[in-house]
């Protein structure tokens, strides 16, 4: 038996043996070294000669493996290992056509890169781990990953299963390899690099969006031993689904390594604050010192700010309850080097919100920071505290009367048909208090911008009406602005939704009028409903809305049908029906 301890060492002819063990192997005789010599040339193909220039003038260089058995390699192990780390070396070392790759380490030669794999394939075959007697790991399927961030991570794929079907990834098939999932979110926007350069098969990245979702990148061969490696560009706060895997089948084990580069925030002084709206804007903060100082908190950490102008009068807040990974501060002012409006630290655990009276068209400058150095990412949310921004939380009415509203900080729910295009909208519910004609406008008022108004059934439900600019028959007497008369009975609901024409925005006031009539029944459009039997009306106070009826109801010559009441009658049964009073 001989011992045989390798170390980085360059021996003559100008090669370089990259190995690194210390093993115990059997030594060969001269028949087992021409066998072993004439395996590795079958699987390798036609060897070539060592590519780089001889460093003594003349020289006349030999193929590679005559080299190696020149210089006293006489173990298969031995060959072997020094065969497949002069192959790597050489692949850096191109003396015709120098090659330097920000993508990838392997051969940058296909032809050449193939044969290699097709190598060191070969050779992971005839060394394949054993999976006997192993538990499966956590990780085994996408809905299980675990979470990650920064750092290294040692890992096997020996005992996993593969969830999903054969991938390819830079020409290569992953076969059925297995494969194990990680779950990674952003600590701040810029690029992630994912590495398995430290593993002992040739391995395989794939980065989706979602379990079962769209493939954001992947990775076969970036090392010089085949292994992956992939960088991906990152949002601070979304998630990624990291996928390892293996080439052809292969399974390993080994590290994974994650670094993440970030991009300094634009909108790291108040200067370059960032214009927001109303919803939820994702943030990431970096160390550092901030760009002005707050009066709540404590030794706040680098900032990023942003600027909101509200276009209604109101109250807003401003919030990053459950929304961060840190102890955030807030604070607001007017103006950039003006006077703090508020400040606040700890209102919701360790988490900062802020509510405030605001004035449309007033900029709001909010800078988030963190607390006693404290940095990462999570959402700033402004709510304009509008109570009937929704349909589930209109506003209830009732009988005549104006109601001032404005638009311009609230969201869309849904377009109508004679809005065409979204735009923020409000809410009502009215509750008729007569049998009546309902008229509800925005004519007449102070609107800035052009209305719209539809009426629903239920929240949700059917649109009964909608009407953009009103129409009399003959013009268009309010401009701009909408109108819709409907026949409602006591009690009766309908849902008014408050918006604009093609996106306008702006601020009005709904009109509510109406005329009540008794009896409740006096318009045809307020018909009641007629049961079996006997039914007791009056006429008394009625109004005149039938037609005349020349043909059927002349009367000493008078066919005008006055004093009339309205009621709609459906029969239970098909057969002759009697009515008479």
């Amino acid at each position: 038996m001989n011992v045989i301890c390798w170390s980085t060492t360059r021996l003559t002819g100008s090669i370089l043996l990259l190995a690194a063990c210390c093993t115990t192997v059997q030594a060969m005789s001269a028949d087992e070294l021409v066998r072993e010599k004439q395996r590795l040339q079958s699987q390798a193909g036609q060897e070539p000669a060592v590519r780089f220039a001889p460093t003594v003038p003349g020289q006349v260089l030999t193929p590679l493996q005559d080299q190696l058995l020149a210089q006293g390699f006489t173990t298969q192990e031995a060959l072997k290992q020094a065969f497949d780390a002069e192959w790597q070396y050489q692949a850096t070392l191109r003396s015709a056509t120098p090659f330097v790759s920000t993508v990838s380490d392997v051969d940058p030669d296909t032809g050449e890169h193939a044969r290699l794999k097709a190598l060191a394939h070969a050779e992971w075959e005839a060394h394949r781990p054993d999976v006997s007697g192993r538990d499966v790991p956590s990780n085994d399927l996408c809905g299980n990953a675990l979470w990650i961030t920064d750092g290294t991570y040692a890992y096997s794929t020996i005992e996993a299963g593969r969830e999903l079907g054969v991938l390819n990834c830079q020409s290569w098939t992953s076969g059925n390899a297995p494969d194990i999932w990680y779950h990674y979110v952003a600590s701040c926007t810029g690029t992630v690099t994912f590495s398995l350069c430290d593993s002992d098969y040739d391995s395989n990245l794939r980065a989706w969006d979602a379990c079962g979702g769209t493939t954001l990148a992947c990775n076969d061969d970036f090392c010089g031993n085949f292994a992956a490696q992939l960088s991906l560009p990152v949002v601070a706060g979304e998630d990624y689904l990291i996928q390892v895997s293996g080439f052809n089948g292969q399974y390993g084990s080994g590290n994974m390594v994650v670094t993440t580069a970030c991009t300094a925030p634009a909108n790291e002084s108040c200067a370059t604050a960032i214009p927001v709206g109303v919803g939820r804007t994702p943030f990431y903060t970096l160390p550092g010192a901030p760009d002005a100082t707050v009066t709540c908190g404590f030794n706040g950490s680098a900032d990023v700010w942003y600027v909101w102008t509200p276009g209604c009068d109101g109250q807003a807040t401003f919030s990053t309850c459950g929304d961060a990974n840190f102890d955030t501060i807030l604070a607001i002012r007017a103006a950039c080097g003006g006077p703090l409006l508020a400040c606040n630290d700890d209102d919701c655990g360790l988490q900062s919100r802020i509510t405030l009276p605001v004035t449309g068209g007033t900029a709001y400058y909010i800078q988030v920071l963190g607390y006693n150095g404290q940095y990462g990412y999570g959402g700033l949310t402004i709510d304009a505290n509008i109570t009937n921004d929704a349909c589930a939380g209109a506003t209830p009415i009732t009988g005549p009367g104006s109601w001032a509203y404005c638009t311009r900080d609230a969201d869309n729910e849904l377009v109508n048909g004679c809005q065409v295009l979204a735009s923020g909208d409000l809410w009502y519910l009215y509750t008729a208090d007569c049998a009546s004609l309902v008229t509800f406008t925005t004519c007449g008022g102070s609107s800035n911008y052009d209305t719209a108004i539809a009426l629903f059934e239920t929240c949700g439900g059917n649109q009964l009406d909608c009407n953009d600019d009103y129409f009399n028959g003959i013009s268009y007497p309010c401009g701009a602005n909408s109108r819709i008369d409907r026949y409602m009975l006591q009690g009766e609901q309908v849902w008014v939704q408050m918006t604009g024409y093609y996106g306008s925005e702006g601020s009005s006031t709904l009109t509510v009028n109406t005329t009540c009539y008794n009896p409740p029944n006096d318009m045809c459009q307020l018909a009641l409903p007629l049961p079996e039997g006997t039914t007791t009306f009056t006429t008394v106070g009625a109004t005149t809305d039938g037609p005349v009826e020349a043909t059927v109801c002349t009367s000493f010559g008078d066919s005008t049908v006055s004093a009339d009441i309205w009621y709609t009658y459906t029969p239970d049964v098909s057969g002759l029906a009697t009515l008479g009073l």
